[in-house]
């Protein structure tokens, strides 16, 4: 299987990509800032490639061809923002990402949320 990660050269991704290309599948992930996971991109079959998740025209770039998504973009602390950062993480990235993969046919979509989405109030 071909997977699409965005926010995986972070925490859970350091544990997930290797996992997933143990497994067997090609994996391409997302990342700000390549210089500051060299050690992902020597794992098997993980092509690590530097990108703004929040250009949409890369999103969907990196999504082709892909039979899954992952998203794992998340922030816990944000200061002097008035919570646009939080807002464009967890909010404006999930919707342009969903977008992305309605219009690359991509049906599978896993999202890791950092600030426990889905529980209620």
């Amino acid at each position: 299987m071909k997977v699409f990660l965005t926010g995986a050269t972070g925490f859970l991704g350091h544990h997930l990509l290797p996992m997933l290309s143990s497994a067997g599948h090609e994996c391409l992930a997302l990342t700000r800032y390549k210089p500051g996971c060299r050690e992902l991109q020597v794992l098997p079959r993980v092509t690590v490639q530097q990108a703004s998740v929040f250009d949409d025209e890369a999103l969907r770039a990196g999504m082709q061809g892909a039979d899954a998504v992952i998203n794992m973009v998340g922030i816990l602390n944000e200061k002097g923002r008035n919570g646009e950062g939080f807002r464009k993480a967890h909010v404006e990235l999930v919707e342009s990402a969903v977008e992305a993969c309605r219009r690359t046919g991509i049906s599978r979509f896993i999202q890791v949320s950092a600030v426990g989405a889905g529980e209620g109030s």
